[in-house]
């Protein structure tokens, strides 16, 4: 199994229902090189070379000190395409993570329902904005009752269940006939 393979198992071992899970991996964004990152890099790898240039005894002088130049700037660049790469596939991971199938399918059935939503609103020869203010507290109203009615039917014990075999049930008792 490759490094590669391991680090993609462990992430769909991770719980995608978890805030935990999304915080990790928006901060995974925070890795990437910045413009000053680069700049101090190219500069490093430049007085390096520079420097060693300077340490050796050239025949021609300025010519050498131009070779040098030349060379750490092709180094840098070659190390900082490298380093562009390395993050470029990390923010293609990012997103193929977030930006799957399930989330541009959920997008398009909501904007399916937008859309219908829209038309059915215009056919009626309605405003949207005055059919939104009064369809938003009703909605409200909709969701609180309904998660009202059921926490307390989640919390409510029901009495002792009777497990019984179907010969001892009595038909009467499965009609309320009396």
């Amino acid at each position: 199994m490759s490094l590669f393979q391991k680090n993609k198992k462990e992430e769909e071992s991770k719980d995608r229902d978890s805030y935990e899970y999304w915080e990790h991996f928006t901060n995974k964004s925070q890795k990437f090189l910045t413009a000053k990152q680069i700049t101090f890099t190219i500069l490093v790898i430049g007085l390096l070379v520079q420097f060693i240039g300077l340490m050796m005894t050239p025949n021609e002088w300025l010519i050498w000190q131009v070779l040098t130049f030349i060379t750490a700037t092709n180094l840098g660049a070659v190390i900082l395409a490298i380093y562009a790469q390395k993050s470029a596939d990390e923010i293609r991971n990012l997103y193929q993570e977030g930006f799957n199938a399930d989330l541009y399918h959920t997008l398009h059935i909501m904007g399916r329902v937008k859309n219908k939503f829209i038309a059915e609103v215009e056919r009626q020869g309605n405003n949207l904005e005055d059919e939104l203010d009064e369809i938003t507290p009703n909605l409200y109203s909709f969701f609180k009752g309904y998660l009202e009615v059921f926490n307390k039917q989640y919390t409510t014990e029901e009495g002792d269940i009777v497990k019984r075999k179907y010969e001892d049930v009595d038909i009467s008792e499965l009609f309320n006939e009396e």
